[in-house]
């Protein structure tokens, strides 16, 4: 995710199907600050999760920015829950 923030341009992230073949958890211990537009591709809301382990707010986007196949769990943040856009700038987010 922090590559495709760095390259200009919309990039795609896609987790292996195989390696989230069976149900993981991804926890982050911080969020992640997005400034340009990001698809990220899950392998299923059963098998894929970001969770913000009830200390830290997952995503950030000043960009547009698109959920497919992921739960986003957890996230925790003064403003925003998991998620926060920046609507202010444009931003628009799809899940």
């Amino acid at each position: 995710i922090e590559w495709a923030n760095h390259k200009t341009g919309a990039d795609t992230v896609s987790f292996d199907a195989d390696a989230f073949a069976e149900p993981q958890t991804i926890t982050l211990s911080e969020g992640f600050y997005l400034w340009d537009d990001l698809t990220i591709q899950g392998t299923g809301k059963t098998k894929l999760s970001l969770s913000g382990d009830n200390s830290t707010q997952i995503f950030y986007s000043e960009a547009n920015l698109t959920l497919r196949d992921i739960r986003i769990a957890n996230g925790s943040a003064e403003t925003g829950g998991a998620i926060s856009m920046g609507f202010y700038n444009g931003a628009s987010g799809t899940l």
